[in-house]
């Protein structure tokens, strides 16, 4: 199994477009559900609102690329953007709960291998 290579600040390499747009916006949803649960701990309702009016959106754009990744002919690797996810992503504990990792390699069950 070959190891994603990642580059000086950890951000993988290789990634396709379509797999660099369901890690951003993956990422983008993970932030503000994260964002939100802050909101909730200390009490801050209006900062809840505006984190879930704009989790609506990211969750819309989610729905998007995960849409136009399930039409393409080239599927993305499963793997990849799971690296992707963990290595952009660590610092949130929303991505370390889901994603405990590692996934600094391709999974197994990747279509891509």
């Amino acid at each position: 199994m070959d190891e994603l290579q990642l580059d000086a600040d950890g951000h993988p390499l290789g990634l396709t477009g379509e797999e660099s747009r369901l890690t951003s916006d993956y990422l983008q949803v993970l932030d503000l559900v994260s964002r939100a649960a802050q909101a909730l701990e200390r009490g801050q309702w209006t900062f809840l609102k505006e984190k879930a009016e704009d989790l609506s959106q990211a969750a819309a754009d989610l729905a998007g690329s995960a849409a136009k990744a399930a039409e393409d002919v080239t599927t993305p690797r499963t793997g990849s953007v799971l690296a992707a996810v963990t290595a952009r992503g660590w610092e949130h504990r929303v991505v370390r709960g889901l994603h405990p990792g590692p996934y600094a390699q391709p999974r197994d069950d990747d279509p891509a291998r």
